[in-house]
């Protein structure tokens, strides 16, 4: 997957809402990617709304992956407001997309609620070498393989353990650092 990662030349430095604004759409893109991955493979959603439980949980994934990668790089401070800059436009942008799909309602109070439950089972699992570990990939396969349809069910934990949750991460870890260092505020 090809994503936009870098800032233009000449712009000078980003702030820190800047940064995390920007790796946010790169979340929903590589979450949204994942779940075309998923169905190009056969693997079956039965409606919109499942589509985009789908990248939900691939977005909470990711989200927990960038407050780890976040951790050595910045303090306390500037990684709060970085991640939660950074759940709020994934959260904005699910609403949107929400809002055309099941109608008027909220649903970004849902997805942090959703968000934060994810990182208290994500905080448990293995990351290390800024690298996650088995243990993380399985759990992203658990929470999937629930709102999957039926075809190829029993395979798609799997498919996210081997496949998919390694391929997102290692855009999110591509973007990350080359929006980081590329903007020179950290």
């Amino acid at each position: 997957m090809r994503v936009k990662n870098r800032w233009r030349k000449g712009k000078g430095p980003k702030t820190i809402e800047d940064q995390s604004n920007a790796l946010g759409f790169i979340v929903w893109q590589i979450s949204s990617n994942a779940l075309l991955e998923l169905e190009n493979k056969q693997y079956q959603t039965d409606s919109n709304s499942h589509r985009l439980d789908v990248i939900e949980e691939f977005a909470c994934f990711l989200i927990q992956c960038t407050d780890r990668l976040a951790y050595e790089r910045m303090d306390d401070e500037k990684r709060q407001t970085f991640i939660n800059t950074i759940a709020i436009k994934v959260a904005k942008t699910l609403q949107e997309n929400r809002l055309d799909v099941q109608g008027a309602e909220d649903f970004v109070n849902p997805f942090i609620e959703k968000l934060n439950a994810r990182f208290s089972t994500y905080s448990e699992c293995q990351f290390a070498d800024d690298e996650p570990g088995y243990s993380l990939y399985r759990a992203l396969g658990n929470f999937v393989q629930p709102i999957m349809g039926e075809r190829n069910n029993r395979w798609v934990s799997d498919q996210v353990l081997d496949i998919e949750g390694p391929d997102a991460f290692d855009v999110l870890k591509k973007s990350m650092d080359n929006l980081l260092n590329d903007g020179a505020l950290f």
